[in-house]
């Protein structure tokens, strides 16, 4: 499948994730949801998406290069103009703090909660382009993690978002995928406790093919990275070769829905491509056709800087 497809696969499949997540917080059966979603004329996503939209701005408009008071201009230029989409407190409070104190954004970041800096999930929300696009590059958790700390400096925070990217990246090179193997390269990478200890029960889980509903007790669900990431990444393995499959593990169970959800969406799409999604959900996905240009925008700057050095 070439890559181009996968670009854009993440990029939906995570606005998907994140559009249907949110409705899942209404329905609380699939059948009705998916009810719900036949009878949508539109599919709306929420900060999780616009931030992701951000992220993919930035890069683009850098030609693939992090820059962070870049990013955080970007962030603070989207929030401005679509303040409603339900952002948590943390970006807004960054944002003022930059205008009003001339802060960096990592520095005002970092003095969130008593200064140790956000552990919520909203850096590892908006991953999929940074995961996507640094697919080929050896710094991905690293370049990752810099993207993080423009608004979560916790190391939790920076761990969760760089292994997400780091996963992101490893499906969207890959054809087949050994979730034993894919696990253990994300332990491997990780850099906190929390998250290392998760992985390893991720692995724990899927040997004993428990129902989605046993994991997200034991790995949790709730807008803390460590207690959503490995979930995601639980929901995306357990039904590997069916997006549908993957986005029902990760959204209807008790939890941060919307969230974990784009985050699902996001791995799914970018091993699967964009035929995955059902095209009568893409069709009514909110700005689809600019998620599609940003996506074609990322590629060629990738084939340039990766595919072409080869």
């Amino acid at each position: 499948m070439s890559m181009g497809r996968k670009f854009k696969g993440c990029l939906i499949g995570s606005a998907l994730g994140d559009a249907v997540g949110e409705l899942a917080f209404k329905y609380q059966t699939e059948e009705k949801l998916r009810l719900n979603i036949e009878d949508s004329d539109r599919l709306r996503y929420t900060d999780d998406t616009a931030m992701a939209i951000g992220l993919a701005e930035s890069l683009i408009e850098k030609e693939g290069e992090i820059d962070q008071e870049h990013i955080g201009d970007t962030f603070r230029k989207n929030y401005r103009e679509e303040p409603w989409r339900g952002y948590g407190q943390g970006p807004p409070k960054i944002f003022r703090m930059v205008e009003k104190e001339g802060m960096k954004y990592v520095e005002g970041a970092s003095t969130l909660f008593g200064g140790e800096g956000s552990k919520g999930n909203g850096s590892a929300m908006r991953i999929a382009p940074v995961g996507i696009f640094f697919s080929k590059d050896d710094s991905i958790y690293e370049k990752a993690a810099k993207t993080a700390e423009v608004t979560h400096t916790h190391p939790l925070g920076k761990d969760g978002a760089a292994l997400l990217a780091s996963a992101v990246g490893k499906a969207a090179v890959s054809d087949k995928i050994s979730t034993k193997e894919f696990v253990k390269e994300l332990e491997e990478k990780a850099k906190t406790k929390k998250l290392t200890d998760s992985l390893i029960l991720i692995s724990k889980l899927l040997e004993q093919d428990v129902k989605r509903e046993k994991a997200a007790e034991e790995l949790g669900t709730s807008v803390l990275i460590e207690k959503s990431v490995p979930y995601a990444i639980f929901s995306f393995l357990k039904d590997i070769e069916t997006y549908e499959k993957a986005l029902m593990n990760a959204i209807m169970v008790p939890g941060d829905r919307d969230t974990i959800g784009a985050m699902t969406g996001g791995l799914s799409g970018a091993f699967l491509g964009v035929k995955a999604p059902p095209d009568t959900w893409i069709d009514k996905l909110e700005d689809v056709d600019y998620l599609k240009e940003l996506a074609d925008q990322l590629y060629t700057i990738f084939e340039k800087r990766y595919e072409r050095k080869r």
